[in-house]
């Protein structure tokens, strides 16, 4: 029972002084003030997306896709309100358009070249350079609901 205690107690000066020598030497605060150029970056997350996939005038299944997408707030001032608006229409046109694209069986390297092209769209139509990265939150491929 009194090792433990005594095991204890040293454990509380080793931390409190590793705490002291850690303020006292300033090993975890940002040495550098930020700048006013340094960027903003902010996140909007789409949500959920239900995108139709068609085939001739039927849906041959839907695209439903949640994508967080990073960006420079100092850079898209001006869109700040309207952001996840822009983001949103951008990812539903870019896989509309993408109807010939087979989702049923998608690879890495096809959903990064999808959101590689998302995040070019949105900086054409904002200003280039203001999109930092585009992530997936989660992607899936529904077929179409038989009737009956």
């Amino acid at each position: 029972m009194i090792r433990m205690l005594a095991a204890g107690l040293w454990g509380i000066l080793v931390a409190s002084g590793a705490n002291f020598l850690a303020v006292r030497m300033e090993l975890f605060s940002s040495v550098h003030a930020s700048s006013p150029d340094a960027p903003k970056v902010e996140t909007v997350v789409t949500g959920i997306m239900r995108v139709p996939i068609m085939a001739n005038e039927t849906p041959s299944g839907y695209v439903l896709l949640d994508l967080s997408i990073d960006y420079d707030a100092n850079a898209a001032s001006a869109f700040a309100s309207k952001m996840k608006s822009v983001a949103v229409d951008e990812a539903f046109r870019t896989v509309y358009e993408k109807s010939a694209a087979d989702f049923r069986d998608a690879k890495k390297s096809d959903l990064s070249a999808l959101l590689s092209e998302i995040g070019q769209r949105i900086d054409k139509r904002i200003a280039d350079g203001t999109i930092k990265d585009v992530r997936i939150n989660e992607f899936m491929f529904a077929p179409p609901r038989k009737p009956g």
